[in-house]
């Protein structure tokens, strides 16, 4: 199908989180391939194909091509820009450091660290770091930090001398609860807001949920 040189057709460039919409004279309809489609639930995935039938369908009616991107695709990137705020505001919420109950502040790495060990109740530095998926060096400075602070203690295996292993002291096993309890009221906070939503929405916010960890999961 030949376009005409001098109509002015408007076509979809995706950037980070939003759409915009850009008018230029081409021959050919551009269409990204990426448009989007990797972030949308499956339920509603469109290919790239159906979308240049659509603009084919509307004879390059420039008028029902920017309605459709200004309802269905900006309601898909506001939903994305939303969920990608909200993982900012919680790793924010992770990043900064606290006390969990003890005279220590602990940044998400050690607090974690120490869970780990809690947990477990006795771990080693290979141990720890496939628990956080980090290098044995970095998991070493992590645990010499909280050596500092007075949170864990290192000593020799019982039945292998060569073998160093980690425990929580007091003021660690003080943190780990406090760690638990911090969780448990956060959580808690979440599920009060959740309870205002119909089982229906929420159903869809989890099918919008699974849809982006997939997608991670698929990233190289």
């Amino acid at each position: 199908m030949m376009v005409n040189n001098d109509f002015s057709v408007s076509y979809i460039v995706c950037t980070n989180t939003y759409m915009s919409i850009v008018t230029r004279t081409d021959t050919i309809i551009k269409i990204k391939h990426y448009i989007f489609r990797a972030f949308l639930p499956k339920t509603v995935k469109i290919s790239v194909d159906n979308i240049v039938n659509q603009v084919y369908n509307t004879y390059m009616d420039r008028e029902k091509l920017n309605e459709m991107l200004t309802t269905k695709y900006a309601q898909y990137a506001d939903i994305l820009e939303k969920s990608l705020k909200f993982i900012n505001v919680y790793n924010e919420y992770e990043r900064k450091p606290k006390s969990f109950g003890t005279d220590e502040l602990y940044y998400s790495l050690e607090i974690h660290t120490i869970h780990a060990i809690g947990k477990n109740a006795e771990m080693n530095v290979t141990e720890i770091a496939d628990w956080h998926g980090i290098s044995k060096s970095a998991t070493s400075k992590v645990l010499n930090k909280l050596e500092k602070k007075g949170a864990v203690h290192r000593y020799k295996a019982p039945n292998n001398k060569k073998e160093v292993l980690f425990g929580l002291t007091e003021k660690g096993k003080k943190a780990f609860y406090g760690h638990i309890e911090d969780h448990i009221k956060f959580k808690k906070e979440i599920f009060q807001k959740f309870d205002s939503i119909s089982d229906e929405k929420l159903k869809n916010f989890e099918e919008v949920l699974l849809s982006l960890i997939e997608f991670g999961q698929n990233q190289e």
